[in-house]
């Protein structure tokens, strides 16, 4: 009888703690837009999402790769260039911050730029993804999947996966809130570069696997860049681009540019 009663008991707290993590997943979309004032038929999108009293914003940009080219752009020690310097001094029309770096500016794991090997490959837990341009087509691969070859022009190691095949990955923190940038794409053409205001990265991944948080974008693999004071979104939309700085310089970016 007793072990009956432990048994009903542990089953009872399993569902009310389960349900608990249901309610903290359940974002609401208030508002969701997406407007194409940006080259090669690329969106600049804007999304605002609460969950119990917290509100979490989300600026970027839509594109379709078949349209343009991602590029990872290295930024070296002695360079002085932010973001928007960098961007525009390279003919981009919208880019986001890319992978860690150390404190003396040395890049965190695989980075290639224009075919150029700047930093190999590193197995770390941190490290549990790769953004590669393989054969003219961008991908965002998990670092056990890829494989580097000489079709690699483009390639940037960063971490973690938030999501994969449409869900949530499992394991991410859910208590340090910091800002977030985000590369994601559907699977197959489209792609999504976001900043979010600060939020866990459950949360994040919470907010892009939710239905219509970024209009007309489903996505289905998403990788967390470097966030926190290297966050910063560029993009030329209008007469006056929209900038969200970063606070430091970083050490790499990945930039759009029409094909």
């Amino acid at each position: 009888m007793l072990r009956l009663m432990m048994r009903i008991f542990f089953l009872i707290v399993s569902a009310v703690l389960t349900l608990a993590s249901d309610v903290r997943a359940d974002w609401n979309v208030v508002s969701s837009t997406a407007t194409d004032s940006l080259p090669a038929g690329a969106h600049f999108v804007e999304s605002e999402l609460e969950n119990d009293g917290a509100t979490v914003r989300l600026h970027g940009v839509r594109l379709d790769d078949r349209k343009v080219h991602l590029v990872v752009v290295d930024n070296p020690v002695e360079s002085t260039e932010r973001l928007a310097d960098a961007m525009q001094s390279g003919g981009f029309f919208a880019g986001v911050n890319g992978g860690y770096f150390h404190p003396d500016f040395t890049p965190v794991g695989l980075e290639i730029s224009d075919g150029k090997e700047v930093h190999p490959f590193e197995r770390a837990k941190l490290l549990s993804g790769v953004f590669a341009v393989i054969g003219g087509r961008p991908k965002l691969e998990r670092s056990s999947e890829f494989q580097s070859s000489s079709k690699v022009t483009q390639a940037l190691q960063a971490g973690p996966f938030l999501v994969s095949n449409g869900e949530v990955s499992a394991g991410l923190n859910d208590t340090r809130r910091a800002r977030r940038t985000v590369i994601a794409t559907d699977g197959k053409s489209a792609w999504v570069m976001l900043l979010l205001s600060p939020v866990t990265l459950a949360g994040a991944a919470e907010i892009l696997s939710t239905p219509g948080a970024i209009e007309g974008f489903r996505v289905v693999r998403a990788l967390n860049l470097d966030g926190g004071s290297s966050s910063a979104l560029w993009a030329a939309t209008g007469s006056k681009p929209f900038y969200f700085r970063e606070y430091g310089r970083v050490r790499n970016y990945i930039g759009v540019r029409a094909k």
